[in-house]
């Protein structure tokens, strides 16, 4: 996976909420895929980590628990209540 130095200025980090100039990753957006390119989310490198990652055996998904306020409902994810 591709590491990038600096952080998008227009992105927000899903995990932490922030949108420091921080090394970054870009995570790919489930079904967005098409002729080989799909759409990517960054998300900072320091964000990544077996803290915040969780695995759902009901559906073999791996995920990172997001720790901050989802700016577009106000509501906290999930754990957070």
């Amino acid at each position: 996976m591709r590491q990038f130095d600096e952080f998008p200025e227009t992105s927000v980090c899903p995990v932490c909420g922030t949108n420091d100039d921080k090394p970054c990753v870009l995570i790919p957006i489930d079904y967005t895929q098409k002729d080989g390119i799909c759409e990517a989310r960054p998300v900072h490198v320091a964000c990544i980590d077996a803290d915040n990652m969780r695995f759902n055996d009901d559906v073999g998904v791996v995920y990172i628990a997001a720790n901050h306020t989802a700016p577009d409902t106000g509501q906290k994810g999930d754990g957070d209540e």
